[in-house]
């Protein structure tokens, strides 16, 4: 992910920046059914790959606790020197959708995360697809 001069000068069109806390920021639509979330988690020490994986373990766990369809689209697995991880997900009963991308770095783990209430289905991945490019994670 590339580093900003400001964090609300990469919100793509018709998103606006809703809350800013430490290690992360959250951007919504004007229509307020589309939120995107970029955070970063410091980990103080290199992780292995191993280390990734129980982490992006965990984070489906806590999506699981809702009736929950996931696909994987890419790892965990370790690309251009750096761990990558890429999911998607619907929460049967009221239709929301998410898709995440966790990025290990170095010393830490950034993730964007898009989620929509009452979208078109692919009208949420080009939205995912546009934070990406707006992150510079392609």
């Amino acid at each position: 992910m590339k580093a900003p001069m400001d964090i609300s000068d990469i919100a793509p069109d018709g998103w606006q920046l809703a809350t800013r806390e430490k290690g992360r920021v959250t951007f919504r639509t004007a229509h307020g059914n589309m939120q995107t979330t970029l955070s970063t988690l410091a980990t103080g020490n290199p992780a292995s790959l191993a280390d990734f994986e129980k982490i992006c373990q965990h984070r489906l766990s806590v999506e699981r606790t809702q009736d929950v369809t996931f696909t994987t689209l890419r790892g965990p697995t370790e690309e251009k020197h750096r761990f990558v991880f890429e999911f998607i997900g619907v929460v049967k009963p009221t239709g929301r959708m998410f898709s995440g991308l966790m990025i290990g770095l170095q010393r830490g783990i950034q993730t964007l995360y898009v989620e929509s209430f009452g979208v078109d289905a692919n009208e949420h991945l080009k939205a995912f697809h546009t934070w990406r490019q707006a992150i510079g994670a392609g």
